[in-house]
């Protein structure tokens, strides 16, 4: 019988959920009936899509409308190499956020860009000594030296 107080309810819960009985009888359930429950959850992502899209936007700080919002600014362009999306399986870009608390829209990526400011850990410091190191190469091959390693 649940209690009237809310919290000593959900906390009778938890009890009740954290008992080892429970605990296995539900993974037996969930052993048994893994492939029905994977293909339920599926259907309902199908179903659903707008609704994972703006759940997962929101953790890095974006809504739905901050989304459309800034793609039509961008025109469908990454903000820092200027492509189009071109990827059939993922045609959207990249919410990129500062890694704050709570995260800070900065603008729409594709992946390679995305996941380059993320491999240099959003460092701009890192992403200087980069280029920098890029433009040493370039500098050498464009003067006619054979670069050697």
């Amino acid at each position: 019988m649940p209690y009237k107080d809310k919290d000593k309810d959900r906390e009778r819960q938890r009890n009740f959920a954290r008992r080892p009985e429970v605990r296995q009888a539900r993974k037996e359930y969930y052993e048994k009936n893994r492939y029905e429950r994977l293909a339920g959850m599926k259907d309902y992502r199908k179903k659903n899509p707008s609704y994972f899209r703006s759940r997962n936007l929101a953790k890095n700080g974006w809504s739905l409308e901050s989304y459309d919002a800034a793609f039509a600014e961008q025109q469908g362009l990454c903000a820092i190499c200027k492509s189009e999306v071109s990827n059939e399986k993922y045609p959207v870009l990249s919410a990129d956020h500062e890694h704050t608390d709570p995260p800070q829209p900065r603008g729409l990526l594709c992946g390679r860009c995305n996941k380059g400011l993320g491999l240099f850990l959003d460092s701009p410091e890192l992403l200087l000594e980069a280029a920098k190191y890029i433009n040493k190469f370039r500098l050498k091959k464009t003067q006619g030296g054979q670069i050697s390693a």
